[in-house]
């Protein structure tokens, strides 16, 4: 019997991925280490290699489609070797016309999307001679609703709802936040102060400088759960980028005993791997705190999005122009940055989010 291609599992909470773009097909010689396909999760993008040399003996999906973890989808193996019958991902069904005697096949979910929707198959796709897909009835509806002014719909990856899933789970919390102002000049004097060749933006200045002092406030690094608070051993803090119009989460795994160097180095790895595709899922899972830099774009206050199992988010916010008294009593222009820390108030209280900001400010400008 030939070895089964099958969807690895990817993580604990990961049970669906969509099937990406496919590069072998049915009859197809690969050799081991061949990619076949690409899996796309709520976190990136993976591909699937062929564990073994042989031919495609059969590859049971398309691009678009969603299949669960662990489910066989195909073989490779050697010519006219036996296989099981796979799970078929439709049933063809023929639909007779009583008046025309035409024959209409359809998928169960076409027809499906059909009924809820009020569309007669045999009308609309009369004279085909396809199988109707789900997207074929999505086209003719979005073809419907352009001719009445409609804007068209268009359906969301397995990526975005398991992005939605996640932010929904923070309607659960009981949410608060708290801001802040830091100095520009102090920390951009701080920055200088560096030795060596290293480039420090101020979001990772920032960042590195709340990875190193959360372990003083084990509440931050927590998420509540069945009316209990649940503490993490290690700070694995998250650190969302925005590729490809996508927000990913970055985690770096046990950023508090990390020299500056270090979480640099780890983080910037991390973003090049993510471009070139090559990200491994676990700098992608197990993060205890997240942070979200929008210092250089513009933003002066935003309300970050606790992320599921944590219970407090850092944002840090573009420079503004303050003004400011010397200790002279003189006025003067400062550029001053807003951190805003949103936290689930059933693990932490105003004051101590207040104290954990203090203590960043006072990393960042003395």
């Amino acid at each position: 019997m030939g070895t089964k291609i099958f969807i690895p599992k990817m993580g604990a909470n990961i049970d669906y991925v969509e099937i990406g773009k496919i590069f072998v097909k049915k009859g197809d010689f690969v050799k081991r280490g061949q990619i076949l396909f690409e899996i796309v999760t709520d976190k990136a993008t993976f591909e699937i290699e062929a564990d073994q040399e042989g031919l495609i003996l059969a590859l049971n999906c398309k691009e678009g489609d969603e299949i669960r973890v662990l489910e066989n989808i195909g073989f490779i193996g050697l010519s006219g070797e036996e296989i099981p019958e796979l799970t078929k991902k439709f049933e063809e069904k023929e639909i007779v016309n009583p008046v025309e005697e035409i024959r209409v096949k359809a998928t169960p979910i076409a027809r499906k999307l059909a009924k809820e929707r009020n569309i007669n198959l045999e009308v609309a796709f009369r004279g085909s001679d396809k199988i109707i897909q789900e997207e074929d009835i999505i086209y003719y509806l979005n073809r419907l609703n352009n001719e009445t002014g409609l804007i068209k719909k268009e359906k969301i990856s397995i990526k975005k709802k398991k992005e939605i899933e996640n932010l929904l789970w923070a309607r659960d919390c009981i949410i608060s936040s708290v801001v802040i102002q830091v100095s520009l000049e102090k920390i951009n004097k701080k920055i200088n102060e560096i030795n060596g060749d290293i480039n420090v933006s101020i979001g990772d200045f920032v960042s590195y400088n709340a990875g190193r002092i959360i372990g003083n406030f084990p509440k931050i690094n927590a998420f509540y759960q069945s009316e209990e608070i649940n503490y993490y051993s290690s700070v694995n803090l998250g650190m969302a980028v925005s590729i490809d119009d996508e927000l990913i989460v970055l985690v770096i795994k046990n950023a508090d005993k990390m020299s500056l160097s270090e979480f640099l180095s780890d983080f910037k790895r991390k973003i090049m791997d993510l471009i070139k595709k090559e990200i491994k899922i676990e700098d992608l899972q197990g993060g205890t705190f997240t942070i979200s830099d929008l210092s250089s774009r513009g933003v002066f206050l935003f309300n970050p999005v606790i992320n599921i199992k944590q219970s407090a988010i850092l944002g840090i916010c573009s420079p503004i122009e303050t003004i400011s008294r010397d200790d002279s009593g003189k006025l003067f222009l400062d550029k001053k940055l807003n951190l805003i820390l949103a936290f689930d108030h059933r693990v932490i209280d105003g004051k101590y989010a207040l104290d954990f900001l203090n203590e960043l400010k006072l990393a960042l400008e003395d």
